[in-house]
């Protein structure tokens, strides 16, 4: 009968959010007394960190850097013995969401907010997680059958994760779902609309930011569809800070583009229009889908104040209801 190991499971940690780096391995090392062996901010680092150390359990945050999370999931397929759990924003209290990660092969998704507000409950599932995984092992091995052998350093299966496309952007959860709705609301443009306009100069003037713009990301394209300061138009998507901001419900802010090592060699940084700071909010629909975002710039580093994000939130929802009753949707043949 072959002898299993006893050993602590072994993690690596990948979010982009320091603070969840740092909840996440608290509650992992102190309350399960499990081994982390590696932390990733972004998919590219995961990739090699995971390579090299092989996990028994990897959890992962969907927006991220470089390659989004759900291109991440589904690449350690190939992994069948790795634990995998999704710890993200409120979409995974969506039980389509939910679904489609566990397909991809996520033993369990947890939402950040949930986790934040009952970590005694989440080392519980942890560890259940874990405890089945172990007690798989202990039955094959009963059996007589090959138990998968412990992931250890980067001697272990010898596979390597496929390459994978690298996006220099995180991809929103409600991606599908948010590109169908600009399509049937004809916001992917740059076409006119004198409201929409009004709504960027009333928030310009009452900021005291120079530059002030409304925009829509469809698959490969930022539509300015308003601005001020800035020009109409389009940049390829892979320019857009606001990519971050359709990602989640709160402020997206950034003091100083120059000290962020996602946008320090962006074009729109470098050149014109030279955006060295930059708050962004997203504009959620009636479904919930973050269809665009509404954003101040400033060419010199600056806070943005409490006064001034209240003025945000109150033109993004403007902004929202405007977009939703200015386009009738439009209907096309199946």
């Amino acid at each position: 009968m072959r002898k299993l190991e006893s050993r602590r499971p072994r993690v690596v940690i990948v979010d982009d959010s320091r603070t969840m780096q740092a909840v996440l391995e608290q509650l992992l090392t102190l309350r399960l007394r499990y081994e982390i062996v590696g932390i990733a901010s972004d998919g590219r680092s995961a990739v090699a960190i995971i390579e090299q150390t092989r996990p028994d359990l990897v959890t992962i945050d969907l927006t991220l850097p470089y390659i989004d999370g759900r291109q991440l999931l589904e690449a350690l397929h190939i992994f069948p013995e790795m634990k995998k759990v999704v710890v993200s924003a409120a979409a995974c209290e969506n039980l389509a969401v939910k679904a489609s990660l566990e397909k991809l092969g996520a033993d369990s998704c947890v939402s950040k907010s949930r986790m934040s507000q009952d970590p005694d409950g989440f080392c519980h599932l942890i560890g259940m997680i874990m405890r089945n995984s172990k007690k798989l092992q202990e039955k094959a091995s009963l059996l007589g059958m090959p138990a998968p052998a412990p992931l250890r350093g980067s001697s272990g299966s010898g596979k390597r994760i496929a390459a994978l496309p690298i996006l220099s952007y995180p991809i929103p959860t409600d991606e599908v779902e948010r590109r169908a709705a600009l399509q049937g609301l004809g916001l992917a443009n740059d076409n006119v609309d004198r409201r929409l306009d009004l709504l960027t100069e009333h928030l310009a003037k009452t900021t005291s930011y120079p530059a002030c713009a409304m925009t829509f990301i469809d698959q490969h394209t930022q539509w300015i569809k308003s601005s001020v300061g800035v020009d109409r138009g389009f940049t390829p998507r892979s320019e857009a800070i606001c990519n971050y901001t359709i990602c989640g419900d709160d402020p997206f802010i950034v003091s100083d583009t120059h000290a962020d090592i996602r946008f320090a060699k962006l074009e729109v940084v470098l050149s014109g229009p030279m955006i060295r700071s930059y708050v962004g909010l997203p504009i959620i629909g009636s479904s919930g889908v973050r269809l665009g975002a509404l954003c101040l710039l400033d060419t010199k580093p600056r806070r943005v104040t409490v006064e001034e994000l209240t003025n945000l939130r109150s033109i993004a929802r403007i902004a929202a209801e405007l977009v939703e009753a200015r386009w009738e949707p439009i209907r096309y043949a199946a």
